[in-house]
């Protein structure tokens, strides 16, 4: 990690020249002024990083050249960090509110910066520029502390590389398991992310697109889990409550209690919610894969053409695979528009880049609620939840659909411990819900309240059905019943010592290995 971060450098506010600007659009030098002068609201119409630039400036008038961390090596250049720029200002907090002294962190590159289409495809006004926000991170002060940690700019940039690399957007209300301290070291119980509104400051509508800005807050394992179960704004409404968290979400790596330990009451509370709500954690991607054990696919598998594939991690350093470490779980989202009672709109889409020129086109969500990211915590039912993913069809043509009559499933114990969640929270509520994998596997687990709606393949009579590496599998009320049966243990098991173990479900001809943590998955495990 700590070579990684010698590729990014820190210096005062001076990003350059820009670049020529797309057709005949001209920047207005009229919009340059001192930091006194940006009062009007039509200063934010201007172009890419000066856009960013101004927003800025708006909260933070007296700071107009912060501190920022600058890629020595631009991603569109062939250098390994997404951001162009980490801008780092002081926060004096807000006394009436409860907000202490923090570090606030925001970063240049999720958007169009240049409007040239060396990074992002320019799209103009009216549509989101690049993937259609920038991320913020608010870091409480240490006693002290003079200047703001690095650590939060490596931080960013490996959630750039898993949104650059998988084309899913971060929506409000996403969770991200994270699974170790967020600065890498120590023993910090804030070890996971959600994704929040950004609450100071504006959003952008500029000739590169629009943006907002969303903010990661880290929490514990309880409240990330507790997001999976419920939804995550339900849990962003919370934390905001909460003195050590509180309105504009701020990280403390010393805070040693989660909400729930603070105000035990609130276990009731996420409880109802769940039983009277559901869950909108409706995509994950994590340590899993599928293998259609037909003797002819079975054939095929030796060529590589059928839809087994083995879960590997995203990106090739050390730092990328600490990022994930063993469980590539989607950042979460939410359903759409009462997404929670219908299937996705399309098909999941299975190609993933592996380099900048092909940079994923914006999708939604890491971990997805409904739609996933998240519906969880984007939320819930009425709105569209900013963390619903959409969902797209690999190809323009119609998909091919085949019969399977036996199939494999593997999980790791933290993927097999969602599947009790997905049939109490979504398919017992008429819910889908879709596995993936880094390798553009997705399985895809469909109630028999969708079975008869567009896109949804499989039925009582042909319950398994799969093309490519998409698999959907129909679960009726008895599958669903084994399936509570058989994994309930995972709920309240140790992950970290659970061995494995082989399930023969007795509903449909389905075997499912549970592995320990982090793998690995391949099918000569069977």
């Amino acid at each position: 990690m700590e070579g990684k971060e010698q590729t990014f450098e820190t210096a005062e506010t001076d990003h350059g020249p820009e670049s020529s600007l797309p057709g005949d659009l001209e920047e207005d030098s009229s919009s340059e002024g001192s930091a006194d002068g940006y009062d009007e609201l039509n200063d934010l119409d201007c172009f890419g990083i000066e856009a960013i630039d101004r927003a800025c400036m708006l909260l933070y008038p007296d700071q107009p050249n912060p501190i920022q961390a600058e890629a020595v090596m631009k991603y569109w250049l062939g250098g390994p960090h997404p951001l162009d720029y980490i801008s780092m200002y002081s926060n004096d907090g807000d006394e009436n509110l409860g907000v202490p002294p923090h570090w606030h962190y925001i970063t240049y590159g999720f958007t169009d910066l240049h409007g040239d289409d060396r990074v992002h495809s320019y799209t103009g006004r009216g549509m989101p520029s690049g993937f259609g926000f920038e991320l913020t991170f608010r870091l409480k002060k240490v006693e002290g502390e003079q200047t703001a940690p690095m650590w939060p700019t490596s931080l960013l940039n490996k959630l750039a590389a898993y949104v650059f690399h998988t084309g899913n957007v971060l929506h409000v209300g996403d969770h991200i398991p994270w699974h170790q301290p967020l600065d890498g070291m120590g023993k910090s119980r804030i070890q996971h992310m959600l994704v929040a509104e950004e609450p100071q400051l504006l959003d952008l509508d500029t000739p590169y697109g629009m943006a907002q800005f969303r903010q990661i807050v880290g929490v514990t394992d309880e409240e990330v889990k507790s997001a999976q179960r419920w939804k995550g704004a339900g849990i962003l409404e919370l934390l905001a409550k909460d003195l050590m968290v509180g309105p504009y979400f701020i990280t403390d790596l010393a805070r040693d209690q989660s909400i729930f330990d603070r105000n035990p009451s609130l276990v009731q509370l996420v409880d109802e919610g769940i039983e009277r709500d559901g869950s909108n954690l409706g995509h994950v991607t994590a340590l899993c894969a599928w293998f259609n054990m037909n003797e002819e696919a079975l054939t095929e598998a030796g060529k590589g053409k059928t839809g087994c594939g083995i879960c590997t991690q995203v990106g090739g350093g050390e730092a990328e695979n600490q990022v994930f470490q063993g469980k590539r779980e989607k950042v979460g989202s939410g359903d759409k528009k009462g997404g929670g009672d219908s299937a996705p709109s399309s098909l999941p889409r299975t190609d993933i880049p592996k380099n900048k020129d092909s940079i994923k086109q914006p999708t939604s969500g890491i971990e997805q609620p409904d739609s996933t990211l998240k519906a969880d915590a984007n939320g819930e039912q009425e709105d569209p939840t900013p963390g619903e993913s959409t969902l797209v069809t690999p190809d323009e043509e119609q998909p091919v659909f085949v019969n399977i009559d036996a199939i494999h499933l593997l999980f790791d114990s933290e993927a097999a411990e969602l599947l009790p969640l997905i049939v109490k929270g979504r398919l017992g509520k008429g819910r889908f819900f879709i596995f993936h994998n880094a390798e553009g596997q997705a399985i895809h687990f469909v109630p028999p309240e969708l079975a008869s709606q567009e896109n949804i393949v499989v039925s009582p009579e042909e319950p398994m059905k799969c093309s490519g590496q998409y698999l959907q599998l129909f679960c009726s009320n008895a599958l669903m019943d084994e399936i509570m049966e058989e994994f309930g243990y995972l709920q309240n098991a140790d992950k970290t010592k659970t061995g494995t173990k082989d399930i023969k479900l007795k509903e449909l001809p389905i075997t499912i290995k549970v592995l320990q943590k982090g793998g690995p998955l391949n099918p000569q495990q069977f």
